[in-house]
């Protein structure tokens, strides 16, 4: 069966968006995995399905798990939406499993969107740590498998996101990897991310604040493992950055592959802006 599609990235982070319609018999569940493969499939990071009336946007990992919101992607889906004649203002919104977000388009020509995405949930229960106490899980010590003691906050920012901050002085005498090491990185958001205390599971974003109002940030999320970006990981690391002090209310949030601008107001509302590329449209071959 053959499924058409287009490939979409949002600084790196790499989607594959579907129509309904060409889903006709088919589980995204189990399409996912098989079209997201690096080496057998189309690749990517996750797999977006666009519903019409109301707009609709479903998220599905790599791994074949559900995500109820993804940054990046929405912005990727935003792009689609215009590109495909789905919508006829730029400004709109999308319905997600978090919720209505709302898109504006900022420039066409290079993409450039505004998402609104709404305000980050601090309870531990929000963020997927039930039996924690207090009011939030805010510069928690925890302990990895190999015994170091890591000072995390951890938040609902669309979906789970925990944030490291490597420059930190408890975090940096605990053994916390350099930024630049990308295996070490890999192993270090696992350890975390894996913790039975996030009951399930957790995006690791592992920051250093590199300049005034400048974060750069490395994400092991949840679902696909290291990704060039992520996009509720930017946000919830600029509204974290700004709750505890360490940054204005407007951020750069610096990645591999490119730069978000994230601000917060005062009632913790977040925007996300960004680019969004597309790559390719095709066809991709179902086996049977």
């Amino acid at each position: 069966m053959n499924i058409r599609f287009a490939k979409y990235h949002g600084t790196g982070n790499d989607f594959l968006i579907v129509h309904e319609s060409a889903l006709e018999g088919i589980d995204p569940v189990d399409l996912a995995p098989a079209a997201c493969a690096r080496t057998t499939g189309v690749g990517a990071d996750g797999l977006l399905i666009c519903r019409e009336e109301p707009l609709t946007m479903e998220i599905i990992n790599s791994d074949g798990s559900r995500a109820p919101m993804c940054g990046n992607g929405i912005r990727c889906f935003a792009s689609y939406c215009l590109e495909k004649g789905l919508v006829s203002s730029d400004i709109f919104p999308i319905q997600t499993n978090a919720g209505e977000m709302i898109a504006a388009i900022l420039k066409k020509d290079p993409f450039l969107c505004e998402i609104d995405m709404g305000r980050p949930d601090w309870s531990p229960a929000a963020a997927g740590i039930p039996d924690a106490e207090g009011e939030d899980f805010a510069d928690e010590r925890i302990r990895l498998p190999d015994g170091r003691r890591i000072f995390v906050s951890s938040l609902l920012m669309g979906t789970y996101h925990t944030v490291v901050w490597l420059d930190q002085d408890e975090n940096v005498e605990a053994g916390a990897p350099d930024l630049g090491d990308e295996k070490a990185l890999e192993i270090f958001g696992r350890m975390i991310h894996d913790l039975p205390i996030f009951t399930r599971q957790t995006n690791v974003n592992m920051a250093v604040i590199t300049g005034k109002d400048e974060i750069t940030l490395r994400t092991f999320e949840r679902g696909a493992g290291m990704t060039a970006a992520c996009g509720t990981g930017a946000c919830a690391t600029a509204a974290l950055a700004r709750r505890q002090g360490k940054t204005g209310n407007k951020v750069t949030v610096k990645l591999p592959l490119g730069v978000l601008i994230i601000r917060v107001e005062k009632d913790e509302t977040v925007y996300m802006a960004g680019p969004a590329v597309r790559v390719a449209e095709g066809t991709y071959e179902l086996s049977s």
